[in-house]
């Protein structure tokens, strides 16, 4: 519930206003802080995320190509295309915003993908890399391709070996996050 109306990579400025402050403490009290991330940007023009994503063509397709919507936590949502290298790139620099805080490790959650509003259809389209794929070829691989995302962004950001939990994974997620049930 850190988070500002469930949108990713923010803090609500009420209940953290002193954020930082709150990670350097429980820091000195040798706790390390590991925040939730899902991977449902809200859809919400003037919300960084958002914007960054849709003016840079990072968002699964619908069947006409354009940003699938779905709805989690924060209501509607687009789903980043983690089949993308430019886009894992992206998520992974947006890690920034935590670890500038104190952040020690992050959580994803939610990433099968989850949507509230029934399964995400099987001919949503992803770009794979330029050699575009569908949600049924891409589904099992979404969470492992998120886990290396979050994975290749805090290594590049702290220079450490990073600590990332995954929900959903595929073989060979190990090498880049620990997985819970």
């Amino acid at each position: 519930e850190y988070m500002d109306g469930y949108r990713v990579f923010t803090w609500d400025p009420d209940r953290f206003a002193e954020f930082s402050a709150g990670v350097a403490k429980l820091k000195e009290m040798g706790f390390k802080v590991v925040t939730i991330i899902d991977p449902g940007v809200k859809k919400e023009k003037g919300y960084f995320v958002y914007d960054e994503g849709l003016a840079n063509d990072y968002y699964i397709k619908d069947r006409d190509g354009i940003p699938y919507v779905n709805r989690v936590w924060p209501g509607e949502v687009v789903y980043p295309d983690f089949s993308d290298a430019q886009v894992r790139q992206w998520w992974g620099a947006k890690h920034r915003l935590l670890t500038e805080q104190g952040v020690a490790g992050i959580w994803n959650d939610m990433n099968e993908p989850v949507s509230f509003d029934g399964p995400i259809a099987d001919d949503v389209t992803f770009n794979n890399d330029g050699a575009p794929a569908t949600h049924a070829e891409i589904h099992n691989v979404y969470g492992h391709l998120m886990a290396k995302a979050t994975y290749d962004g805090l290594k590049k950001l702290t220079g450490k070996r990073p600590f990332v939990i995954t929900r959903a994974c595929y073989g060979g997620t190990q090498k880049y996050s620990t997985v819970w049930t």
